[in-house]
């Protein structure tokens, strides 16, 4: 019986080995689409919640007035390392309060016929040693590696028992930023395969995988075979193109129009259309679920509604589902959610827009 055993584990890890070879030179810069039968609420038309910013605005009365708006899908996004505590918090102190504000969210979706993916992505979970999750310090760190993966079991045995939670997300934007030029982790799908592995000991609930860099849908370019586990949920995130979507942030000055040209390109959505079917035309030939975790453009940018619009077109021609960012946290993202504490006098034409959407969706959680 033992040499029965080991040979499974052998060909499960060699089944991992196979995949991570095929996959491994991603790098940046027809059949219909599968029916997903367990995923509960599918399609998804949804929004991220992040506790490390803004908390205070996650109510009881907000999550109710999502779901009066149709939204059946949150995409909780759980940070310990961004959050501010007082200086004398211990790490253990600092997480169980974040593990308590999302199964308090959690707990309120699930009244609300609401279900959950919990993500967490800011890893080191401490700050104390000033490397992030972009820096190529981090992934040549077998410690830090090994650190998230042990953080990764501790928060799905935490969670595993929630019935409207139906998976887990880490590492949503796996890159090395460095010199204003970004690769994906040449370690990248090792460390997917460990993660996995771990949470599979204590869960059988669907796990994200985003093949990188960044959350763009071009990874999929490069992606060969999808990942040989029946409950994988495949990612991309769509800020598309950057110069738009992210005008005024962090010095930018210069201001774009929708449509219009940027440098030689015409960002309209024939651009917008190119740009998701990357990822939608992979995820239909092979038969895989897939989603949009994010998907936002700054407040300021002009033409906003347009763009929105577009994509969001794109998005329900190529079947995805998709969480707006965000519904807390900064709000230069378009945020139209100040007016749920004046209920729903002063609604802007973001959350029309979004509404309107939303109030496709269906409910099915048990």
């Amino acid at each position: 019986m033992k040499k029965v055993i080991t040979v499974i584990v052998i060909s499960v890890f060699t089944i991992f080995a196979i995949w991570s070879q095929a996959n491994k030179e991603i790098e940046g810069e027809d059949d219909g689409y599968v029916e997903i039968h367990s995923l509960k609420n599918w399609p998804w038309r949804g929004i991220t919640i992040i506790t490390h910013s803004n908390i205070e605005d996650v109510t009881e009365e907000a999550i109710g007035h999502l779901a009066n708006d149709g939204v059946n899908f949150v995409r909780l996004r759980l940070s310990i390392r961004e959050g501010k505590y007082p200086i004398e918090w211990s790490l253990a102190k600092k997480k169980s309060k974040v593990f308590r504000d999302a199964s308090q969210i959690i707990n309120w979706c699930n009244d609300n016929g609401i279900v959950v993916m919990l993500s967490h992505s800011d890893f080191p979970i401490e700050n104390s040693s000033g490397i992030k999750q972009k820096d190529a310090a981090f992934w040549s760190d077998k410690k830090l590696l090994n650190n998230s993966i042990a953080f990764a079991k501790e928060m799905v045995e935490y969670f595993d028992h929630f019935n409207n939670v139906v998976g887990y997300e880490f590492f949503a934007e796996p890159v090395i930023s460095e010199n204003k030029r970004s690769r994906v982790p040449k370690n990248w799908n090792t460390h997917f395969s460990n993660l996995l592995s771990v949470i599979r000991e204590f869960s059988n609930k669907y796990v994200v995988y985003t093949p990188g860099p960044w959350g763009g849908p071009k990874g999929y370019d490069a992606m060969k075979l999808p990942i040989p586990d029946d409950k994988i949920l495949y990612n991309f995130h769509f800020y598309k193109p950057h110069k738009y979507t992210h005008q005024k942030i962090r010095g930018r000055q210069e201001t774009y129009n929708y449509p219009d040209f940027i440098g030689l390109r015409n960002i309209n959505k024939k651009f917008i259309e190119n740009q998701v079917e990357i990822a939608s035309n992979w995820a239909q030939q092979n038969k895989v679920p897939m989603f949009v975790g994010e998907f936002s453009v700054v407040d300021k940018a002009p033409d906003k509604i347009a763009y929105l619009t577009d994509l969001l077109e794109t998005l329900e021609k190529n079947e995805l589902s998709y969480a707006y960012f965000s519904f807390n946290g900064w709000k230069g993202w378009s945020y139209p959610f100040e007016s749920y504490s004046d209920s729903l006098k002063n609604e802007n034409p973001t959350l029309t827009l979004l509404k309107e959407y939303w109030s496709k969706n269906e409910y099915n959680v048990d």
